[in-house]
């Protein structure tokens, strides 16, 4: 029997978490104050208001005017039953919250949500060529009725341009055995248009829907990749602001391997391939003026540039930085040698000035 009574179990859980949601909100806004929206982010603050809202809104609604179970109030109390599954459906996307808290749910549910441009390009693609095949298909069709055959099968599967279609594409993705499409065109027109057929299936299985994986693959990992770099970012940011517990901007050597024991830390190393033994090495590339300080953006901008392969950016200014080595060490080779040459003739003069000087000396003795 199908009733609108809730189980008492049901409805004591239902209001258990709705406590509890309503405490961590509570909480969170208190411990964080004018960084609720900056620490959660902003549209996550707001979502989280609206739904928690809502349910105390739905609950509030039942303490003041619970269901009747009258029938003579059935219009109203109708009404009111459709308010309250819309509430409890909007309640269902709390399951949202979740993803924030789980980097490989959320890292696939971008990287889907960033794949809906190339699915749509990709379903206009495949539209396209259905509806060029259809047209030939249902023309063969009408050729055939224009013969009053109507009892075969490609009138019954080709006989419109819609049917055409909803045909082609079932027989490309399984709908449809493709086999139960080629007999009545072999049989009933020719050889020829089962071979058309053949064709293309082999097309639309074999060349666009590969070609459609490798798109697809391609952004889905660009997108990984870019949400593995956010992820890294904020992670190395809480890093910073934890390291720097004197509020200074700055983060010395010994804040620096305060920190190394972290779990962010140890994943940090781990994704560059350093040995935690080897992470005094990490802050002496990251200080790249020798201060012994780093500040901000010498440490984030630091750690992001050591991670994955060098971009071509930096071979460039690897390239022009070993330039600029050169044309300096050319220079110092050019001018010392300019400079060895004037001393060994000065050298030359003096050895010259002493003999004259000796001769002198006994001719005059």
């Amino acid at each position: 029997e199908v009733t609108e009574v809730v189980p008492t179990a049901y409805m004591v859980m239902d209001k258990l978490f709705c406590i509890l949601f309503t405490l961590e909100l509570v909480f969170r806004v208190i411990a964080l104050r004018g960084e609720f929206f900056n620490a959660s982010g902003y549209l996550w603050g707001v979502f989280d208001i609206c739904v928690i809202g809502l349910q105390l809104v739905e609950e509030i609604i039942l303490l003041a005017a619970p269901p009747s179970q009258d029938s003579s109030a059935g219009g109203t109390n109708m009404s009111f039953m459709r308010v309250l599954r819309i509430l409890r459906l909007i309640r269902v996307l709390r399951i949202i919250r979740i993803i924030r808290f789980m980097d490989e749910l959320r890292t696939l549910v971008i990287s889907i949500m960033n794949s809906m441009r190339s699915l749509f390009w990709t379903l206009a693609l495949l539209l396209l060529g259905i509806y060029v095949v259809g047209i030939y298909f249902t023309q063969l069709s009408l050729e055939l009725q224009l013969q009053s055959v109507t009892d075969s099968l490609v009138v019954t599967y080709f006989g419109a341009l819609s049917r055409s279609m909803l045909t082609l594409y079932g027989a490309m993705s399984g709908g449809i055995d493709w086999d139960t499409l080629v007999q009545p065109l072999i049989d009933d027109i020719s050889p020829v248009q089962g071979v058309v057929f053949a064709l293309y299936i082999a097309f639309t299985v074999l060349a666009l829907t590969n070609v459609v994986t490798g798109v697809f693959v391609e952004g889905a990992l660009k997108s990984a990749k870019q949400e593995e770099e956010r992820n890294m970012y904020e992670t190395l940011q809480q890093m910073f602001f934890l390291a720097d517990d004197k509020d200074e901007g700055m983060l010395t050597t010994e804040q620096f391997k305060s920190r190394l024991e972290s779990s962010d830390m140890n994943r940090y190393l781990q994704s560059i391939d350093i040995n935690p033994s080897e992470a005094h090495l990490l802050f002496e590339l990251i200080d790249s003026d020798g201060s012994g300080n780093v500040d901000y953006a010498e440490f984030v901008g630091g750690c992001m540039r050591i991670r994955g392969a060098a971009k071509a950016i930096d071979v460039i200014l690897l390239l022009h930085e070993v330039l600029a080595v050169r044309k300096t060490l050319d220079s110092f080779i050019e001018a010392s040698r300019i400079s060895l040459a004037a001393v060994a003739s000065a050298g030359k003069t003096h050895t010259v000035s002493s003999t004259l000087k000796t001769a002198a000396t006994k001719a005059f003795t």
